[in-house]
């Protein structure tokens, strides 16, 4: 062949006849090249031509392309690109992936920090967070995103910091987004139910709303009681 053409991309080194294995990098950006190549001669036949050039998609990562030229003698050579694409610079999150939680504002990709509120019965949320980029590396407080089950975050009274990060698909990106989630405490001060175990028993009826109450002990060396108590 008298030349290779791919359209936007640079093979290394550049076309020569006698070479047949080239290599190229090209940017996410570049999704696809067309590809022919030129005969030295009208007795070759070439595959994909000029007249019939064929247009390939680039995968991220590494791909393949190539071109075959036949002499009229009927010997064949097979010229090949290496063609490297970058993966996705993006490393920005979609979703954070809980529709339940009302945030302070509503979620966008370029918002990084967030508030929200949850009640005191509430002791772990689920996250399925997505990135943007399907090839982006996505993390919830450090364990790897789980598509299937979700990541559970636990939930402490109060502050809660649940940090999402992203890292773009070419690894050179990292982005983070955190929430923060306020378990409320409850609100009900009132206890279910009072005992003294083993050693003795209240002398009143359980009441809620009554604070007061005496009891009696088996052995009358005790001088400290343990007290069992239920909370509602």
């Amino acid at each position: 062949m008298v030349s290779m053409s791919l359209s936007g991309v640079t093979m290394v080194p550049a076309f020569d006849s006698s070479i047949t294995e080239y290599t190229a990098s090209v940017p996410y950006s570049k999704t696809e090249t067309q590809v022919y190549g030129v005969p030295v001669d009208s007795t070759a036949v070439v595959m994909p031509s000029q007249a019939e050039p064929i247009t390939v998609q680039l995968p991220v990562g590494e791909g393949y392309v190539g071109v075959s030229s036949k002499a009229e003698n009927g010997d064949i050579r097979n010229y090949r690109v290496t063609i490297i694409r970058a993966g996705s610079p993006d490393a920005t999150l979609a979703t954070i992936g809980n529709a339940d939680l009302t945030l302070n504002t509503s979620f966008t990709s370029s918002t990084h920090t967030y508030h929200t509120s949850v009640a005191a019965n509430i002791e772990n949320i689920i996250f399925w967070p997505e990135a943007t980029n399907s090839g982006a590396v996505v993390k919830v407080n450090g364990i790897d995103r789980n598509p299937y089950a979700g990541n559970q975050v636990q939930l402490s009274f109060g502050n809660n910091n649940v940090n999402i990060s992203v890292t773009s698909q070419d690894g050179a990106t990292t982005l983070n987004y955190t929430i923060n989630v306020i378990r409320k405490r409850y609100a009900d001060a009132y206890l279910v139910n009072i005992s003294i175990p083993n050693n003795g028993e209240i002398n009143e009826e359980f009441n809620a709303t009554r604070f007061d109450y005496t009891g009696n002990v088996s052995d009358s060396t005790y001088t400290g009681l343990p007290l069992k108590i239920w909370r509602s």
